[in-house]
């Protein structure tokens, strides 16, 4: 409508012919519902009917009515997808946040209010190794906030609804449709504290869309899955690249010799493990003259506890067996050659033997 005369029907002799009312229809082209931000409320106009030819046609000239316009309060949630932070490295561990984002599509003719809140305080843990126990982590370990098309404060999950938008809400915006980034997140500090087991962890959002203005309240829902997949990785780094046993004096020859190398191995393993050594070969090397290896003992470092002392072997020989998940253990190692091993030793020309030791998660 506008505010200048509009021809509604121009019919004089089928109106005096066939005297009654004339139904008008009133409607809103797509285009134009488009074009404007449709608030809730009741919107009124005059309307004037003008006749031409006044009282000498239809006995008025003018007649009016009121028009009005009522745009109900309502907030509408699209289903959005599913979201999986997928912890596939360790620098999600030591230096990075981890996050993922999906897209949440409102119809709203009321400011908007979003919030989210989980199914449960906890996640739900499957798919983890064989022996691995719940830990319960709390839902409160991660963090969530709009991203986009403006950034919003960050909030951290709870069962109870935590409000993603500021108060008052989103404004109604031009055609009544705003699509919001939500993205959702785990510090590395948080990561290690609830998610350090390989496995599966779940839990259920539930989104709320509601009016941030006045009331009546029109709260609508939407429930979606969240997924943190942890997978089973597994690093061993040997911090020195050389080991040197010396045997200097007589009282080496009498006593045997050893050293420890304090935090000599890192491990970082996702799942309950298992750690053996072994020598490139069985002998230890200088030219053409040979050791044994076997005259090695490798055992625990000085405080080191969980390491089981074994005889160096070209065969792989388990040194920890069945350890819990870990992030950067550090793992002190004694290399020594024990007085009853001497004699191995006794009797072959004097140098430097040496071999390649190799630690791994199998026997390899």
């Amino acid at each position: 409508m506008t505010l200048s005369d509009k021809t509604l029907f121009s019919a004089l002799l089928e109106v005096l012919t066939n005297p009654g009312s004339v139904d008008i229809q009133y409607r809103i082209p797509a285009n134009l519902m488009q074009q404007s931000a449709w608030n809730a409320g009741t919107f009124t106009t005059g309307l004037i009917f003008t006749v031409p030819g006044g009282v000498l046609c239809l006995g008025t000239s003018n007649p009016t009515n009121t028009f009005s316009l009522v745009v109900d309060p309502f907030t509408v949630l699209s289903p959005t997808s599913n979201i999986t932070l997928s912890v596939n490295d360790f620098k999600y561990y030591r230096n990075t946040t981890i996050s993922a984002s999906h897209s949440l599509s409102t119809l709203f003719t009321v400011p908007l209010g979003l919030n989210v809140s989980t199914s449960s305080s906890t996640f739900n843990y499957t798919n983890g190794y064989i022996g691995a126990i719940n830990p319960n982590t709390s839902t409160s370990n991660l963090s969530a906030s709009i991203t986009a098309p403006s950034a919003g404060s960050q909030i951290n999950l709870n069962t109870t609804p935590q409000a993603l938008t500021t108060a008052g809400g989103i404004v109604v915006p031009v055609g009544n449709t705003s699509v919001n980034t939500v993205t959702y997140g785990v510090t590395p500090t948080n990561l290690t504290a609830g998610f350090l087991q390989a496995g599966s962890y779940t839990t259920t959002l539930k989104y709320e869309a509601f009016n941030a203005g006045n009331s009546p309240n029109t709260t609508t829902q939407q429930m979606v899955n969240l997924n943190l997949e942890v997978a089973d990785m597994g690093a061993i780094t040997v911090n020195n690249a050389e080991v040197t046993l010396a045997l200097s004096t007589q009282n080496d020859y009498l006593n045997g010799v050893a050293v420890d190398i304090p935090n000599h191995l890192t491990i970082s393993k996702t799942s309950a493990y298992d750690v053996y050594v072994k020598a490139a070969s069985d002998n230890l090397v200088n030219g053409t003259s040979t050791l044994p290896v076997s005259c090695i003992s490798i055992g625990a470092g000085s405080g080191q506890t969980g390491i089981n002392p074994v005889s160096l072997s070209s065969t792989a020989q388990k040194i920890i067996t069945g350890a819990a998940p870990c992030l950067d253990r550090s793992v002190g190692i004694q290399y020594s050659i024990p007085a009853e091993k001497i004699k191995q030793v006794l009797g072959h020309p004097a140098g430097t033997y040496s071999t390649t030791i190799t630690y791994s998660f199998v026997a390899l």
